[in-house]
């Protein structure tokens, strides 16, 4: 635990902390660490309810925030009115960022926070390019676990230590991420996205991604479970 005792040691320098709660383990145990750190009062929540959520995101973060006493407060975005992210270039996921932390710095800065912060791991630009990144330290947004060192690995760990385990959730990227670069995002494709997904679930495929793409639609599951796909062949076809 001496890493998560460092990342304690670098939130105390704050006074009232601001964090951009997305629902994930990264930026829930960047929460825990804040309360844990200054104290529940002094630290608030701060969600970007998009387009782009993939399902129950936002009642996962209320829930997590009312259990350990940290006031949460939601912001609908609505990214399909902007074309440069629904234009989805190469770029799109700095624009998508852009948006979201312009809205969410306002609101820290309207409850007092001297300090927002999001939940980047250590490993994170190793493992997936973040170009977010760039937005984020345009606004001055400070990433903690970054800073500490702690990586992906280790933030299960340490939610594991903390009896978090719960919490310990797989990588779910923001329904953007599912529609190819140079296709267009719209509401049609993004509810198709979810609907699949969605069906898929039901059938028994925890961990499954259904991607559009310039030639159709694709699924990704694990190896292991190609089979398992397979033999439902001829009945997602025609669903889909």
């Amino acid at each position: 635990m001496s890493k998560y005792q460092n990342l304690l040691d670098f939130l105390r320098k704050y006074k009232r902390i601001g964090v951009s709660y997305s629902g994930g383990s990264d930026s829930t145990l960047l929460l825990k660490a804040s309360a844990d750190a200054i104290g529940a009062e002094n630290v608030f929540a701060f969600t970007a309810d998009t387009d782009f959520f993939t399902g129950d995101e936002l009642g996962f973060a209320k829930k997590f925030c009312r259990s350990i006493g940290i006031r949460h407060f939601a912001v609908k975005i609505r990214m399909l009115e902007y074309n440069d992210i629904v234009s989805n270039g190469p770029d799109r996921c700095y624009y998508c960022k852009k948006q979201i932390m312009s809205h969410l710095v306002e609101m820290a800065k309207d409850k007092g926070c001297d300090v927002l912060l999001e939940g980047t791991e250590a490993n994170a630009e190793a493992v997936e390019p973040k170009p977010g990144m760039k937005a984020t330290r345009e606004f001055g947004i400070v990433s903690p676990l970054y800073e500490v060192g702690i990586t992906r690995n280790e933030v299960a760990d340490i939610l594991r230590e903390l009896g978090l385990r719960r919490y310990i959730l797989p990588e779910n990227p923001c329904l953007a991420t599912r529609v190819e670069t140079g296709t267009r995002i719209d509401t049609r494709n993004l509810r198709a996205v979810c609907a699949l997904e969605t069906m898929l679930h039901r059938l028994g495929f925890d961990f499954v991604r259904v991607r559009i793409t310039k030639d159709g639609t694709r699924i990704e599951v694990p190896e292991e479970r190609f089979s398992d796909l397979l033999s439902q062949k001829d009945f997602l076809t025609e669903e889909f």
